[in-house]
């Protein structure tokens, strides 16, 4: 569902939450989740004007 927007999460950005100690769930919810945001509401946009 949100594989492309997962996949181009910049790998520094992953690197220094754990350098930082993050456990999974804040690496997963405040780098990952914001970093594909514009993915999930580019295609919420396209698919609000294709309905």
């Amino acid at each position: 569902m949100f594989g492309s927007g997962v996949r181009s999460v910049d790998r520094n950005r992953l690197n220094v939450a754990r350098a930082m100690d993050a456990t999974p769930a804040p690496v997963l919810r405040f780098v990952v989740f914001l970093s594909t945001l514009p993915t999930i509401l580019t295609g919420t946009r396209i698919a609000l004007g294709a309905g």
